[in-house]
């Protein structure tokens, strides 16, 4: 029930963006679509438990958090 609540809300306060194609390569380009999305809208992170898909240098200038890191930015931990 949890999981539906979440998605619910993100559905309702959840912003659309028209994304561009990368003009670079990730390590998989399954994760491509992700990175694509977060770079047409500003000020946005990337959640993933396979940070090593994300490499910073290629995702500049979002941010790449595990998901430990984003639990203790909730939690106001940082």
């Amino acid at each position: 029930m949890r999981v539906e609540a979440l998605l619910l809300q993100i559905e309702f306060e959840g912003i659309l963006v028209t994304a561009e194609p990368l003009s670079r390569s990730l390590p998989d380009p399954d994760d491509e679509a992700f990175l694509e999305v977060a770079l047409a809208y500003s000020d946005t992170v990337i959640v993933t438990g396979n940070s090593k898909h994300f490499p910073q240098k290629l995702c500049n200038p979002i941010k790449v958090l595990t998901p430990a890191e984003f639990v203790s930015i909730l939690k106001g931990n940082t």
